[in-house]
């Protein structure tokens, strides 16, 4: 089973980030991966972790074709139910952080890590 966490600027995914800055970000954490030019998993040793980076529609949905895309709104973690929930939220927090945006785990409205005056 799987839960996911959601990292955007806003609920209308309102600011947008240049994809090679953020690629540069999680790629200097040790415990990911690239696995795409837009998506990330886990290093070897670490929980198991799915790190989508996407481009919302009018709709407020995405599809990722793991392409290179120039802007992304969304950072989507697919987490394991059965690993460290602590991990997950805390690689959220240091990729909100990062953007200035905020986390909200999915389907709870559970916010993890709120937006930044960044």
């Amino acid at each position: 089973m799987t839960w996911y966490i959601t990292i955007t600027s806003d609920d209308k995914h309102s600011l947008s980030i240049e994809t090679t800055s953020l690629v540069t970000f999680l790629s200097s954490i040790p415990v990911l991966q690239q696995t795409s030019p837009v998506t990330f998993g886990n290093a070897i040793g670490s929980p198991w972790v799915d790190i989508i980076l996407a481009k919302c529609n009018d709709r407020g949905g995405y599809s990722s074709y793991h392409e290179y895309i120039p802007t992304i709104d969304i950072v989507e973690l697919v987490c394991s139910a059965y690993e460290h929930r602590e991990w997950y939220e805390n690689i959220a927090t240091q990729i909100a952080e990062f953007l200035g945006w905020e986390a909200w785990e999915e389907g709870e409205e559970r916010q993890i890590c709120a937006r930044s005056s960044k």
